[in-house]
């Protein structure tokens, strides 16, 4: 059985390559004869949180975990006063921050297809993204977040996404999808598929998968507000980053909603006006996000039941 792990350390800048101790107490949790790959995968994982909790100054620490076929990005996070709100628990920015961080550690670990997207001016764009929230961590709490991909073709790529307790207890669970895009033109395109055949997949994970497109009758919507889209909200693709969509519609709903869906449409970018549009439709909560053209930039759907 081979053992590969990457550490990346947030605060430092240090790479630390396949330690021999972590290797080796790693092996020690593994027996190929008596439990499933599963539970070595977990025994593993569980290992190496004791592991790097003992690595001095690092309270942020991501890496790559690759055991017998399963590929995934790891982060382990304890929530800070920044990431919570007025209750004490974890913000859904915060939520989106996270998991969108390491969904993208994890896509730059595919080496050919990073190599792919740089030579050919070509990225990963956000079409949605699915939350289900079970439960919110508050202030100090330790939190680990697991990413990885279990399908993709030459256009779309589709993740999971999940964020546990410090005793693997799922709190929040995620699907998303990804498009191929040109960063020249904005355009959808094809990935070779040799460069697909290179990517690692993983189990997908169990939830209730909702359509990506999101539903609501257009002649329902009312205006309820308008503003500019202001420096705060801007990315390096210099346009509005896909969690600060969030920050934008989180005033016009209520607290404490179990599910979030977002579609997204047209990148917004600074100075663009943009009109929110909301609907109720029995438990749910639609805001639609466009411009004055009614070009629409993204819909958020949020549900107080799963």
């Amino acid at each position: 059985m081979k053992i590969g792990c990457n550490f990346i350390t947030i605060y430092g800048n240090e790479l630390i390559k396949n330690p021999k101790s972590i290797k080796n107490e790693v092996k020690k949790e593994i027996n190929d004869g008596s439990i499933t790959i599963f539970n070595n995968h977990k025994k593993a994982v569980d290992n190496y949180y004791k592991i790097f909790l003992t690595i001095p100054n690092y309270s942020y620490i991501i890496y790559k975990l690759k055991i017998i076929g399963f590929y995934m990005y790891e982060m382990k996070t304890i929530i800070g006063t920044s990431q919570i709100d007025k209750d004490g628990l974890l913000k859904t920015s915060s939520i989106f921050d996270i998991m969108q961080d390491c969904s993208f550690f994890q896509l730059e670990s595919e080496n050919e297809l990073t190599n792919y997207f740089n030579e050919n001016n070509v990225s990963m764009f956000l079409i949605s993204r699915q939350v289900d929230i079970y439960k919110l961590p508050k202030y100090s709490e330790k939190i680990i977040t697991r990413t990885y991909v279990y399908e993709c073709n030459e256009v779309y790529g589709y993740r999971n996404t999940v964020i546990y307790d410090e005793n693997n207890i799922e709190l929040v669970v995620c699907y998303a999808i990804g498009g191929f895009v040109n960063l020249t033109n904005s355009n959808l395109v094809r990935i070779p598929k040799s460069i697909i055949d290179g990517v690692k997949f993983d189990k997908k994970i169990e939830m209730n998968y909702l359509p990506r497109k999101i539903k609501f009758d257009n002649k329902n919507l009312k205006e309820i507000d308008r503003f500019k889209v202001k420096k705060y909200f801007i990315d390096d693709n210099n346009h509005v980053n896909n969690a600060r969509y969030i920050d934008m519609v989180i005033d016009y709903v209520e607290d404490y909603y179990k599910r979030i869906r977002i579609e997204y449409r047209v990148p917004a970018k600074l100075g663009d006006t943009i009109i929110v549009n909301k609907e109720i439709i029995e438990d749910k909560i639609i805001i639609k996000l466009c411009s004055e053209n009614n070009i629409t930039y993204a819909i958020v759907e949020f549900s107080y039941n799963l």
